[in-house]
C-alpha cells in the first residue's frame, strides 16, 4: 500500500522546441487581422465624431453671435496666429511674455501715443480667449497630450498673469488707494 510511484523526469506535456517554419505555414490569426466589419465600424465612428464636432462648433458660433465673446476671442487669438497650432501651455507662456513687454497701441486724447504696456486684465482676456479656442479644438489634437491641458492649470501661466499686475504703473509705484489704508481692520 505504501508504494512510491516514480514518475518520469520530464513531464509528458512538455512542449517540443519549435523548428524553423516558413511564414506561410503559420495560419493567419483572425483576431489580429482587421476585418472589413471592424474597419467599417471605425469609419462609422469617425464619421459620427466628425458630425457631432461640427454640430458643436455650429452651436458655439450661434451662441457667440449675440455676445462680444466671439469678437474678443478673435481679436486676442489673431495675435497668436503666427504660432503653430495646437495651443499648448508652453506656447502661451512665450506669447504672454511677449504681450507683457509690448507697448499698448492706442492714442491719447492729446494725440500722443501711449507708452504703457498691456495690463493684467488684458492678460486674463488673452488666456481666456486662448483657453476657449484650445478647448473647442482639442478634439483635433487628441494625439498631442500638451494640447489637452487646461491653460490655467499650468503654474507658469498663473505666474505670468500675476506678473502682469505687478508690472502695471500703479503697482510699481507702490501706491495703494488711500482708502485701503484708512480702513479699519480691527
Amino acid at each position: 500500500m505504501n508504494e512510491v510511484i516514480k514518475r518520469p523526469s520530464s513531464p509528458a506535456t512538455a512542449i517540443p522546441p519549435l523548428a524553423h517554419t516558413n511564414s506561410t505555414d503559420v495560419p493567419n490569426n483572425p483576431v489580429l487581422q482587421p476585418s472589413s466589419e471592424a474597419s467599417g465600424l471605425q469609419k462609422s465612428l469617425d464619421a459620427l465624431e466628425a458630425q457631432t464636432q461640427s454640430l458643436r462648433q455650429a452651436l458655439l458660433a450661434k451662441n457667440q453671435e449675440c455676445k462680444a465673446t466671439g469678437a474678443t476671442c478673435g481679436r486676442h487669438f489673431k495675435g497668436l496666429a503666427t504660432l503653430p497650432l495646437p495651443i499648448t501651455p508652453a506656447k502661451v507662456v512665450l506669447f504672454l511674455n511677449y504681450e507683457m513687454t509690448r507697448p499698448q497701441k492706442r492714442k491719447l486724447s492729446d494725440g500722443s501715443e501711449s507708452t504703457s504696456t498691456c495690463g493684467h486684465e488684458h492678460a486674463k482676456q488673452v488666456v481666456s480667449a486662448l483657453e476657449q479656442y484650445r478647448s473647442n479644438h482639442a478634439h483635433e489634437y487628441r494625439g498631442v497630450p500638451e494640447a489637452q491641458v487646461n491653460l490655467r492649470s499650468d503654474s507658469r501661466i498663473r505666474l505670468l498673469e500675476s506678473s502682469f499686475k505687478a508690472n502695471e504703473p500703479e503697482y510699481q509705484e507702490g501706491s495703494c488707494p488711500q482708502s485701503c489704508w484708512n480702513a479699519s481692520w480691527f
